[in-house]
């Protein structure tokens, strides 16, 4: 895994304040038995595992994962959406609302079968049971608007109005009201979007902080966001390095979570008319939502964009992958080798440091410890020592017989010349 793998730096939405609250881890002599003073940075656990992995006399290069670990638990997100009936919109501010204080004469704008704006003069029926809710607005279409006349705002659900100019009734559905210029404009179905104020899982987004509440809130203008990430464990692998010594450990690696996150921006369709009104209004946040979090858990791996739709219009999804990196650790083992003065190998390597052994026809000289920290014995040959016999040897034997005769017949000369000069 790549060591130097830098984490994706997130998608940063731009966001701006409407006055929502939306907001959206001692080495023994004939082993290889770590000490447990071997290294702070390992733990006991940790320790206990290698020691279990070493007891197997694993050879160089032998690797084994000796834990995962996981990443706390995120505590779970607790809000769920009230009810399509007692959701509180998030662009009205429902703790400010109003009954008209008389009889008003307004002007619904509407549009005709042409989608050119039409103005009827009207009345409400029932004016002073009706309540408003005022819109949220942004500072930008304060300072922009309310020297046009087009500065409060407030919405209801569903009125009844009389046409001024026949006397017939006709009613509107998610009506807003301006009231500095008395305009009633209907369909402005944002404010009753099944989205509250205080569900932390959404975010919303103004593309433009004067056009969004001069639009009231229609496509293009606004866009909400909704972000996701799961951390992803790591694993720790011991690895067995033949060139470090007995008991040395070195973290090559330190453990890290991995994260797949994504954030998904939607949008809402523009309608201008009643009849366009699609069934959005039957999809809450909730259900929203957790088509997203479906989405989230069945995505592969990886960073990419997607494209979708969903009971509310669009939506893009931005996908962040980035893996784990797993916990290294490598660590020593030594071998114990028996060799004569000029390197012969008397038998096989042993794993461990062991102490010296008795070898037949070979007697014991010194140790020595190599840079890796294996431990050499130095044996060297015995020489028989020769006995010398005392019994003479056949050319010996030989030469003392010649002398012995030799002496004999000098002296057996000397008697015979003795008497013979007697008898003379």
């Amino acid at each position: 895994m790549n060591k130097n793998k830098r984490r994706n730096q997130k998608r940063i939405l731009k966001t701006t304040a409407l006055g929502l609250s939306l907001s959206m881890t001692s080495v023994l002599l004939y082993s290889n038995v770590l000490s447990v003073h071997a290294s702070p940075v390992v733990s006991s656990d940790e320790e206990t595992a290698i020691n279990t992995f070493l007891n197997t006399q694993p050879v160089n290069g032998d690797s084994i994962t000796i834990a995962t670990t996981n990443p706390s638990p995120v505590a779970p997100i607790t809000y769920a959406f009230p009810g399509l009936n007692h959701f509180s919109n998030a662009f009205l501010h429902h703790d400010q609302t109003m009954t008209f204080d008389q009889d008003y004469l307004l002007y619904y704008k509407s549009r005709d079968s042409s989608s050119r704006w039409e103005m009827t003069p009207v009345k409400v029926k029932d004016w002073n049971s009706i309540v408003w809710y005022k819109t949220k607005v942004t500072p930008e279409y304060n300072a922009s608007s309310k020297p046009y006349g087009q500065g409060d705002k407030y919405y209801a659900r569903k009125i009844t109005v009389i046409n001024q100019n026949d006397n017939t009734e006709f009613e509107l559905k998610d009506v807003v009201y301006y009231a500095d210029s008395k305009y009633l404009y209907a369909s402005r179905f944002a404010y009753n979007l099944p989205l509250e104020e205080d569900d932390p899982r959404f975010t919303i987004t103004l593309e433009d902080p004067y056009e969004a509440p001069l639009r009231d809130y229609q496509e293009g203008y606004w866009n909400y966001a909704v972000s996701m990430n799961r951390e992803l464990p790591y694993d720790t692998i011991v690895q067995i390095d033949e060139s470090l010594k007995t008991n040395e450990m070195v973290v090559d690696q330190e453990g890290r979570f991995g994260e797949k996150s994504v954030t998904f921006e939607g949008n809402i369709n523009i309608f201008y008319r009643e009849d366009d009104t699609p069934s959005y209004n039957q999809y809450s946040s909730d259900i929203i939502y957790n088509g997203f979090v479906d989405l989230f858990n069945h995505s592969a791996d990886g960073s990419q964009i997607e494209y979708g739709r969903n009971g509310w219009g669009g939506y893009a999804a931005y996908y962040v992958y980035e893996e784990s990196e797993n916990r290294i650790i490598r660590v020593g083992i030594d071998y114990t080798h028996y060799v004569t003065e000029d390197g012969t190998e008397l038998q096989p390597k042993v794993y461990g440091l062991q102490a010296v052994e008795n070898i037949a026809g070979y007697e014991y000289v010194s140790t020595r410890t190599e840079a890796n920290g294996d431990r050499v014995h130095v044996y060297k040959k015995i020489v028989a020592t020769s006995l010398i016999s005392s019994s003479p040897k056949t050319g010996d034997t030989n030469l003392f017989q010649f002398v012995a005769m030799l002496v004999v017949g000098v002296l057996v000369s000397i008697t015979t010349c003795i008497t013979r000069n007697k008898n003379i």
